[in-house]
This record gives structure tokens, C-alpha cells and sequence, in this order.
């Protein structure tokens, strides 16, 4: 018989266990809390039934510790439901961030001989992208408009570093050179099927005015 961990109380009464708790969420689809220790707060897992290859396929979905215990079981149902919609147009398995975006972009334009913007990009990259923890290990499957706008935000409040403009605050030019080559791989990921929507960057990582070197990041 399945135990319910929908409410704090429940999951508190659960008994440790090396397997998942699960919990039936669609046709072949399900939500999974994990609880190792009478005393932890156990982890989520999604985990999906594929008829084609007769596998389960499984996705951990972390702990959600950062918020408070009576609103973690939606966030995980909303996080399993949003997996199971990945996979379900074709998605690429597996966890996905926007560093590994940036990697396999940087990857991408050595293999076709373009080692000059990928050094550009890198550089960029660890400049812009990839100095906020937080934000450079988001799961591409949870990026969202809001997330690209706040990145965009915080990069024009930062001064420029190097140049004849140093330390005054970028121009629209210098902003959209540093937001081109994050564009090109986050479009560079989805291409590949790691996610299958742009619409958290479609709009909010347009160019201010005309783009600026984009003919050297493809």
C-alpha cells in the first residue's frame, strides 16, 4: 500500500527507507520523495515510463531545502510535471545547466575552427555568466524570462573592466556584445535538444538596439 508524503506531517511519519515513496502523477508518470534518515528531509525524484523502450527513466529533482517544508511538495509536483513535458516533446535526458550550455558552446565553436570566439566567449562567460553560483548551475528546464532579465539587469549595473571606457557604465553597443554569445548558447543548447522551448531568453535577451559581432558566434 502507497504512503502519501503530500503534507509535512506525513513526511515526517514516513519511516527511512533506501527506495522512494511514490506517488502516481499521469499515465506512467510519478513524483518520488526519498527519506534516508527518520531525521532528514528527504529528496524528490520524478520518474517516467517509456513505452518505446519499456525503461523507466528517472530525473532527482533535489530537496527544495531553500523553501519551506509546505511548499515543497508542489514545487516538486510542478518541477516532475515540467520534466515529464520535457521528455514528452523530445527533450535531451539528463540535468542540464546553463554552465554546460556555455561549455558545449565553447566546445562547439573550437570544433569548427573558431578558436578566437570561442576564447572571447569564455572569457565572457566566466565574466558574466558563470561568476553567480547560483545562477550558473540553474537547470536549462528551469530558466525562466525572469531570471534572464534579472542577469541582464545586474550585467548593465556592472562598470566596464578594460578599455577606453573603463569603469564607466556599458553602453547598449557593450552590453549586447556580452549578451551574444550567452544568447548563442542558450540557442546552441536548445538546437541540441537540452531544452525544447526559448522562451525564457526569446524576448528578454533581445538586442537593445542593432547586434553587435553576432556573425562570430554561430
Amino acid at each position: 500500500m502507497s504512503k502519501s508524503f503530500q503534507k509535512v506531517v506525513d513526511r515526517k511519519a514516513l519511516p527511512p527507507r533506501r527506495d522512494p515513496y511514490w506517488m502516481k502523477l499521469s499515465q506512467g508518470n510519478y513524483l518520488g520523495y526519498r527519506k534516508m534518515e527518520s531525521d532528514s528531509e528527504g529528496t524528490w525524484t520524478a520518474r517516467s515510463y517509456d513505452s518505446l523502450s519499456g525503461q523507466q527513466r528517472r530525473q532527482p529533482l533535489g530537496d527544495f531545502s531553500e523553501y519551506p517544508p509546505s511548499e515543497r511538495f508542489d514545487l516538486a509536483k510542478k518541477a516532475a510535471e515540467d520534466w515529464f513535458a520535457h521528455i514528452g516533446k523530445g527533450g535531451a535526458l539528463g540535468t542540464y545547466t546553463i554552465t554546460s550550455a556555455c561549455s558545449a558552446y565553447v566546445d562547439h565553436l573550437i570544433s569548427r575552427g573558431k578558436e578566437s570566439s570561442a576564447a572571447d566567449a569564455k572569457s565572457r562567460f566566466d565574466s558574466y555568466v558563470l561568476d553567480d553560483a547560483q545562477f550558473a548551475n540553474l537547470e536549462l528546464t528551469k530558466l525562466t524570462p525572469a531570471h534572464i532579465e534579472a542577469w541582464r539587469r545586474r550585467l548593465r549595473d556592472r562598470p566596464v573592466t578594460s578599455g577606453k571606457n573603463k569603469g564607466q557604465k556599458r553602453s547598449e553597443s557593450t552590453l549586447n556584445r556580452d549578451m551574444t554569445p550567452f544568447r548563442a548558447a542558450l540557442n546552441h543548447a536548445y538546437g541540441d535538444g537540452h531544452v525544447t522551448s526559448d522562451f525564457a531568453w526569446k524576448k528578454s535577451s533581445c538586442p537593445l538596439r542593432m547586434q553587435t559581432n553576432s556573425a562570430r558566434f554561430i
